[in-house]
C-alpha cells in the first residue's frame, strides 16, 4: 500500500506569491460557504469524464476579484505542467472546519500540492481498508472536536498517521486511505493532479 509522502518541493515566485495572499487574507465566510472542485485542466489525449474544464477566471477564484492573483495562479498552472505530464488537475479550495471523508483514490500517480500551510490542516493516512466505515462514522459523530477524533484516530492502528502538509511541497498518495480536515480559521488551497501512466 502507498503511503503519503514528500516529492519536491516547489521554488517558483508564482507560488510563493500565492502562498503569501492566502496567509494574509481575511477569510470572508460568505464567499466560501462550501468546498469548491475546479478543473483547470485535461489533457487532450485523456477523457475528462463528468470533469468541465473551466478557465481560472471562472474558477472559484472569481470570489477574490483580484486579476493578480490570477495571473499567479496561470504561472503556477503553467509551472507544474511543464515539470509534469498532468493527465488531470483541479483547484481545490476548503474552508474553514470542512472536511472530506475517509477513501481511497484508485488512481495511482495522485499528486497534491498545498498552497499554504497551517498546523490545522490536518492530512490522515492509513493503510486498514476496512476501517473506511467505521472511521467515518466516529469522525461524523464527533462534530467540530477534531482534536477528540484525532487522539481517537492515533490509537486506533499503527499504521494511522496525521501531518499538516508542507506549503509549496508536492505530495504523492498512491492508494492509501485518506482524508484531509481543514480545522483552522483559513482557507486551504490545493492543486490535486493526476499523472499520466
Amino acid at each position: 500500500m502507498n503511503i503519503i509522502k514528500k516529492e519536491l518541493i516547489i521554488d517558483h515566485p508564482s507560488f510563493e506569491k500565492i502562498s503569501d495572499f492566502f496567509d494574509s487574507y481575511e477569510l470572508n465566510e460568505k464567499e466560501f460557504p462550501v468546498s469548491t472542485n475546479d478543473t483547470l485542466f485535461v489533457d487532450s489525449s485523456f477523457n475528462s469524464g463528468n470533469n468541465h474544464v473551466i478557465t481560472i477566471e471562472k474558477s472559484t477564484l472569481f470570489n477574490f476579484e483580484n486579476d493578480e492573483l490570477n495571473s499567479y495562479f496561470h504561472d503556477s498552472l503553467n509551472y507544474i505542467k511543464s515539470i509534469y505530464n498532468i493527465k488531470i488537475l483541479w483547484l481545490m479550495i476548503y474552508p474553514p472546519k470542512s472536511r472530506l471523508s475517509f477513501h481511497i483514490d484508485y488512481e495511482q500517480n495522485r499528486h497534491l500540492l498545498s498552497f499554504n500551510e497551517n498546523p490545522r490542516f490536518f492530512s490522515y493516512e492509513c493503510d486498514k481498508i476496512g476501517i473506511i466505515d467505521k472511521i467515518n462514522e466516529k469522525l461524523k459523530n464527533c462534530n467540530d472536536d477534531v482534536d477528540s477524533f484525532n487522539q481517537y484516530y492515533l490509537n486506533l492502528d499503527s499504521s494511522c498517521k496525521i501531518e499538516s502538509l508542507d506549503k509549496n511541497t508536492v505530495y504523492t498518495f498512491g492508494d492509501s486511505v485518506h482524508n484531509f480536515v481543514n480545522d483552522s480559521n483559513k482557507l486551504r488551497v490545493n492543486f490535486v493532479f493526476e499523472l499520466m501512466d
